[in-house]
């Protein structure tokens, strides 16, 4: 691992570790909407953050079973292992933002604070669904995998016995015993070979749920997705129309027939317009001869200056019409009602017709222009990301322990990237595209430095990005990948805000609806089969539930 990516992993566990922190006075303190992505969580999380509640618990917890899955017995120790990393993984991601935007006070029990999203339900309760929707999905995959005769990949091996080592590393470093530290943390079934036997169904989890989703996808033939797409065109189409609001001239101090009134001669306006947009040009024309109206209007109506003038009206232009009302690129769930939407995505719709829909405050006028998809070819391009954290602020390479010696610092002041930074990692970047270019100059020989190089979490695999689409990317990368010129083969530096990027087009690939389409029908070919095996492991709560949490 790069210096650049420790530093930042030790940051995240550095933020992590505050947030849990706060809880170690507290001696009483104690939606899954992924299609796989949970197991993935349950393995990250869990070793970077568990030390931290060897000094919150500070108790045995006793031996029980908190749930069948089943009918096999899932005992607390399990459950709780879960629990954690949910909790651990969401105060981790949202930080200072777990009080003032999801209202959940770090500092107090979990079972005293209501869940922001449904108040019938408190936030430990959320957590502990949120571990046994998890628990269930990685005993249905593990089952699933066993049947199927995976085993667990050489690489995935490797995870877990660097993840058991660091555990041994972060235990030792803050002088706790092991063995005692897993089952105060966990309970009293929780050993090392507890604990390395649900890293590995964790891996082995997600490693066969990709391996599923996959599956699903690969079965999925051209002819599938022109299926697909006709009998869900309103899913991925987009539309491309003009709206104007005609607004209606009302007050607070009017009774409720006078705002009938008003609103009906709005409605009368907006009506005059469509029929009078028999193109779209008139249909500009139209409004600019509205908006001036009101200009004139308002400032007819307006205090006089000190000298008795009245403010002169603000021009509107056709220009400024053709940018307010232009509604580019609209997908379904974009329009502003369901009724717009039907009317918008209607199958017979043509260019140029019009319509009228009412509001609380007046008429929206609509003129059509067009119904397309993204026809455009998604890319696929490598790159090689040189971090402006790899340099100190003179720009000069941060060694590991360098960075190590930083994260122990108190200060939490970002000063930002320097420019000396800026140029270092500029100086690196054109020297790694010098060392390519002076080799083999391949698709595969760049890959390779991406493996030797690279700081994103990409670099294992050759630094690769594939099907990328439009609004996926940073602009600068994103603006380099989709110039009209770019070719196989091309190559440059790029900067963005993480870094310098050796840049490789490696070539245009899929159109983006087809991507599109094919990725939605996998994920409902997967979750259907989810969701048919998970009601073959019902979840049912024992008399353990109650030893899991952080109450």
């Amino acid at each position: 691992m790069s210096a650049s990516r420790e530093k930042r992993q030790r940051k995240l566990q550095s933020a992590a570790a505050e947030e849990l922190n706060a809880k170690k006075n507290k001696k009483d303190g104690k939606d899954n909407g992924l299609r796989y992505k949970v197991a993935t969580v349950i393995v990250v999380v869990a070793l970077v953050l568990s030390a931290v509640f060897f000094v919150y618990q500070g108790f045995v917890k006793p031996n029980a079973a908190a749930v069948t899955i089943a009918g096999e017995k899932v005992y607390d120790h399990e459950l709780s292992y879960y629990y954690i990393n949910s909790y651990s993984n969401f105060v981790s991601q949202v930080g200072d933002y777990a009080s003032t935007l999801f209202g959940l006070d770090t500092s107090q029990p979990l079972s005293s604070q209501p869940y922001y999203a449904d108040s019938s339900m408190t936030w430990h309760d959320y957590f502990l669904n949120s571990a046994k929707s998890s628990v269930q999905q990685v005993h249905m995959l593990v089952a699933a995998a066993e049947a199927d005769g995976v085993t667990l990949s050489a690489e995935n091996e490797q995870n877990v016995q660097n993840d058991i080592q660091s555990l041994r590393d972060y235990a030792d470093s803050n002088g706790y015993d092991l063995g005692a530290y897993l089952k105060n943390m966990y309970g009293k079934r929780m050993d090392l070979t507890e604990y390395e036997r649900l890293l590995r169904n964790g891996y082995l989890a997600t490693q066969y749920s990709d391996t599923k989703y996959d599956s699903f996808a690969d079965a999925i033939t051209d002819s599938d997705i022109e299926t697909y797409y006709e009998d869900n065109r309103n899913d991925f189409d987009l539309v491309t129309y003009r709206r104007y609001l005609v607004t209606a001239d009302t007050d607070t101090d009017m009774t409720d027939d006078e705002r009938t009134a008003a609103l009906d001669a709005a409605r009368s306006t907006a009506e005059r317009i469509a029929a009078a947009s028999t193109n779209e040009a008139e249909f500009i024309a139209q409004v600019v001869t509205r908006q001036n109206e009101v200009a004139q209007k308002t400032a007819a109506e307006s205090e006089p200056d000190e000298d008795g003038n009245l403010p002169e009206p603000v021009e509107y232009t056709g220009a400024d019409a053709e940018n307010d009302t232009l509604m580019s690129n609209t997908t379904y769930s974009q329009a502003t009602s369901t009724e717009q939407a039907d009317w918008l995505f209607s199958a017979d719709r043509v260019t140029g017709e019009t319509t009228t829909f009412d509001t609380t405050n007046g008429t929206y006028v609509m003129f059509f222009l067009d119904r397309t998809r993204n026809n455009y070819n998604t890319i696929d391009v490598r790159h090689i990301l040189v971090s402006f954290d790899d340099f100190d602020a003179d720009g000069n390479p941060v060694s590991d322990d360098a960075e190590a010696a930083e994260d122990t610092d108190d200060s939490t002041e970002d000063t930002g990237t320097t420019d000396a930074q800026k140029e270092a990692a500029t100086a690196e970047a054109e020297r790694i595209l010098e060392e390519w270019k002076n080799g083999a100059a391949t698709e595969d020989s760049f890959a390779e430095l991406a493996k030797q190089y690279s700081d994103d979490g990409n670099a294992a695999d050759g630094g690769i990005y594939e099907q990328v689409y439009k609004g996926q990317m940073v602009t600068e990368f994103e603006d380099w990948c989709f110039d009209a010129s770019r070719k196989a083969g091309d190559t440059d530096v790029v900067e963005t805000s993480y870094g310098e990027h050796v840049m490789y087009f490696v070539g245009e690939d899929t159109p983006y609806w087809q991507v599109q389409v094919k990725n939605v029908k996998a994920n409902e070919d997967y979750s259907s089969w989810q969701t048919a095996e998970l009601e073959k492991f019902p979840v049912v709560e024992k008399t353990g539930i109650g030893n899991v949490g952080l109450n």
